[in-house]
C-alpha cells in the first residue's frame, strides 16, 4: 500500500464501511478484513498509530496503518455475499519504505514545517493538491516570511515540470 490505511478495531464499524454485499455491481465485493498484529514486535517502520482519542469519529475506534506495511493472508472465506480475510501483519521490512522514512525524517529536519505537506504531496503525485495547498498557505504568511520563497520555489518546479 502506497498510503496510510484507516482501520477499526470494532467489527460493527467494519462491517457497515464493507457493506453487506447486496446490490453491487459484479465487479464489486464487500470484503471484511481481520488483521492479527503482534505490538510487542518494534518495527523501524512504526507500523501503526492508534489515534481514536485524536480522530473526529471517538465510536470509530481509528488505527492507521502506515504505507508500506506487509501483511499475509490467512485464510478468505465468503458468507452472504461478503468475504472475509483473515491477515497477520509481517515482521518483513520493506527496503523502501525505510528509505522513504529516512529521507522524510531527514526533510523535517531540513526544511520549514509548512511547507513539508506541500511536498509530501508532490512526492505522493499529488501535484493539484499541492498546487492548492501552496496557494493557501501563500495567502496566511506574511509577505516577509522566509518560507514565501520556498512555496514560491516548489510551485515553480510544478509548472517546470507540467
Amino acid at each position: 500500500m502506497n498510503t496510510f490505511l484507516s482501520t477499526t478495531t470494532d467489527k460493527e464499524v467494519a462491517s457497515i464501511f464493507a457493506g453487506d454485499g447486496a446490490n453491487l455491481p459484479s465487479y464489486e465485493r464487500s470484503v471484511l478484513f481481520e488483521m492479527t498484529i503482534d505490538t510487542t514486535h518494534c518495527y523501524k517502520s512504526k507500523p501503526l498509530a492508534d489515534v481514536s482519542k485524536r480522530s473526529h469519529m471517538k465510536d470509530e475506534n481509528e488505527i492507521l496503518l502506515s504505507m508500506g506495511t506487509i501483511s499475509q493472508i490467512s485464510s478468505i472465506d465468503i458468507e452472504n455475499n461478503v468475504w472475509f480475510v483473515k491477515l497477520i501483519l509481517t515482521g518483513q521490512e520493506d527496503k523502501r519504505l525505510i528509505q522513504l522514512i529516512d529521507y522524510q525524517k531527514m526533510l523535517l529536519r531540513e526544511k520549514e514545517t509548512v511547507v513539508l505537506l506541500g511536498i509530501f504531496l508532490q512526492d505522493m503525485g499529488e501535484v493539484e493538491k499541492a498546487k492548492r495547498y501552496y496557494n493557501l498557505v501563500l495567502k496566511d504568511l506574511p509577505v516577509d516570511s522566509v518560507d514565501v520563497s520556498s512555496v514560491y520555489n516548489n510551485l515553480g518546479a510544478i509548472a517546470k515540470d507540467e
